[in-house]
């Protein structure tokens, strides 16, 4: 997600992407790695009349699942790969 995540990072960590911008909130699906779930305001609600697609994107406490697969390194997270290609 670029409008959520701060690339500004002087840590010298490969793929690290910074950490949640004001506003966002993240966590991973595994703890500290796994794909990378988005929740803030600036994400879409649902697919206008697809409400299975809707609930694929979408995590029970309504975090959008982006696809990547990230790992947490101290404050902020690390990119290493895609989940799924689909980029919805």
């Amino acid at each position: 997600m670029g409008l959520s995540l701060n690339g500004d990072t002087d840590t010298g960590i490969d793929r690290s992407t910074g950490e949640p911008e004001p506003g966002v909130t993240v966590k991973l699906s595994e703890g500290n790695h796994g794909e990378l779930l988005v929740k803030c305001l600036l994400i879409f609600s649902h697919y206008l009349g697809d409400p299975a697609a809707t609930a694929n994107m979408f995590d029970i406490e309504r975090y959008y699942k982006t696809g990547g697969y990230v790992r947490r390194v101290g404050a902020e997270y690390v990119i290493d790969g895609r989940i799924n290609t689909n980029c919805e």
